[in-house]
């Protein structure tokens, strides 16, 4: 018949180490709850064991087994390492040499213990260990490795699962009030009330026990980091028979688990509550009921202290904090809440603290921030347009220099049935013509240089038949429309725009 034998060891008394006063309370709740409710055959408690009596306490635990048997051996206490980095479990006469290394006899190697494992015929053992391994002095005093502790090659096995509180430098042994450690105080509780069994088949399992507890101690410890070590069907070894859970119990204490400082539940929250509803069996009312239940006190704390902060950021805005400090903590205790609550609002940093107070109607304060800068940008602009609008002027009307083109000869193009623009006319323009009866038109820059030419015509010449000037030159000018007529050869004009003569050079141009 197969039997279920513990060895549980915790040492809190160290000459060399730092003492840990909670590893014997560690120890006896442990035994205590193996021994009513996982329904151990056999458990030996060993407290500040000497090297050789745990050595020999190991070596028994482990020899002359069946393989159907379950081994569990639980050690509290310091765990060191030596120079090679091989992990030791230390006695209270554990010590180290004047050069900082372990003198390796005054405490337990664990290959020692792993040999005696491994020449075990049982194929369910199981090794927990909340200890930390930093090997920290009294005296301030470190050990020289302070590195990651190979559990798998130290510990590991077939059919063997280890449970470690943590791999490294870690301090497992942090306690408020002088409770137990966090990782123990997890384990127990999860085997005395059945919450451990994580699929509720009314087993707790090597994986579900280390799991839960994990999962509270980083929930409150989020630096620790536990792990397991299993191998082949260590996963399924079962550690204790789970007390049946009350499902309306459970459920609600899930839902407190969830729940948001608000009292809602998370979109992620709801889909882990309704798989937990139909693992417990309850229907979607009683559910519901549960939730509204749970949320309940929540979302009414969550509304005290709404009230509590608006009071408070009121005051710290007028600055009367010293003053209404009495009013704040009457207050207070009229909405049953705790002098931490009064503490963290007061030393909230005052913009957070405005947000949560307004919501969203803070958000109006910010567009009006935001409108603001809007429209004295749009006053800048306005202002700075003339002055933007003059500049691209000067640009673009700042003369080019164009290269010497000679425009080549095209078409006669018939004059455009519309009315052409009124264009102004830089040049003074007259028609005459030859004594070969050519036609000519000639343009000048001033009016003076036109008057000499109309006088020339006007008396005639060996070119100019007298008295030729005509009276319109439209037909001319339509065909070279902004040309100059400079040595027999229309080119293009310098100048902006172009003209029609209507008559004597003299004429005023309309």
């Amino acid at each position: 018949m197969a039997r279920r034998i513990a060895l549980i060891v915790g040492v809190s008394h160290y000459t060399g180490l730092a003492p840990l006063p909670n590893s014997l309370r560690d120890a006896a709740m442990l035994v205590s709850v193996l021994q009513h409710v996982a329904g151990f055959d056999d458990v030996q408690l060993l407290q500040d064991p000497d090297e050789r009596r745990l050595g020999e306490a190991v070596e028994l635990l482990f020899n002359d087994r069946a393989p159907e048997d379950l081994l569990l051996f639980y050690f509290s206490g310091h765990g060191v390492k030596d120079d090679r980095g091989l992990l030791f479990f230390a006695v209270p006469e554990t010590r180290r040499h004047a050069n900082g290394e372990l003198v390796r006899s005054s405490a337990v190697s664990s290959r020692h213990v792993h040999d005696v494992m491994n020449n075990s015929r049982s194929r369910r053992q199981v090794v927990i260990l909340d200890c930390c391994f930093s090997g920290a002095f009294a005296d301030g005093t470190h050990a020289k490795d302070g590195g990651r502790v190979d559990l798998r090659e130290s510990m590991g096995g077939e059919g063997r699962a280890v449970l470690a509180s943590s791999s490294s430098t870690q301090y497992s042994f942090d306690t408020q009030d002088g409770g137990l450690s966090l990782y123990t105080q997890f384990l127990v509780h999860g085997i005395a009330t059945g919450e451990a069994d994580l699929n509720h088949d009314g087993l707790i399992t090597a994986d579900e026990l280390h799991e839960y507890a994990r999962t509270k101690v980083q929930a409150t410890r989020p630096a620790m980091s536990p792990q397991i070590l299993p191998a082949k069907e260590g996963y399924s070894i079962v550690i204790s028979k789970a007390r049946r859970v009350d499902p309306v119990l459970a459920y609600a204490a899930k839902v407190r688990e969830l729940a948001d400082p608000s009292g809602a539940l998370p979109v992620t929250a709801v889909e882990v509550l309704r798989h937990q509803r139909r693992q417990l069996g309850l229907s979607g009312d009683q559910a519901r009921l549960l939730e509204e239940n749970e949320l309940a006190p929540i979302r009414k704390r969550a509304v005290n202290r709404a009230t509590l902060r608006r009071s408070v950021f009121a005051a710290r805005r007028k600055k009367r904090i010293e003053v209404d400090r009495p009013l704040l903590n009457e207050l207070r205790i009229a909405l049953n809440l705790t002098e931490s609550d009064l503490r963290s609002m007061l030393e909230e940093p005052i913009t957070l603290q405005r947000q949560k107070v307004r919501g969203w109607m803070f958000w109006p304060e910010r567009m009006a921030i935001l409108s603001a800068f809007m429209v004295g940008f749009a006053i800048v602009v306005t202002l700075a347009r003339p002055t933007w609008d003059a500049w691209r002027a000067d640009t673009k009307t700042t003369p080019q220099l164009q290269p010497h083109v000679v425009a080549a000869p095209t078409e006669p193009k018939p004059p455009a049935a519309e009315a052409k623009p009124r264009r102004e006319r830089p040049w003074w323009c007259i028609c005459y013509v030859r004594n070969n009866d050519v036609a000519v038109t000639a343009c000048r820059e001033s009016a003076a240089n036109c008057e000499s030419l109309r006088r020339v015509i006007h008396g005639g010449s060996d070119e100019i038949r007298a008295r030729s000037a005509t009276t319109s030159c439209e037909s001319v000018h339509a065909e070279h429309p902004g040309d100059v007529l400079v040595a027999s050869t229309w080119r293009p004009s310098q100048k902006a725009g172009s003209w029609v003569s209507e008559g004597a050079c003299l004429l005023p141009a309309r």
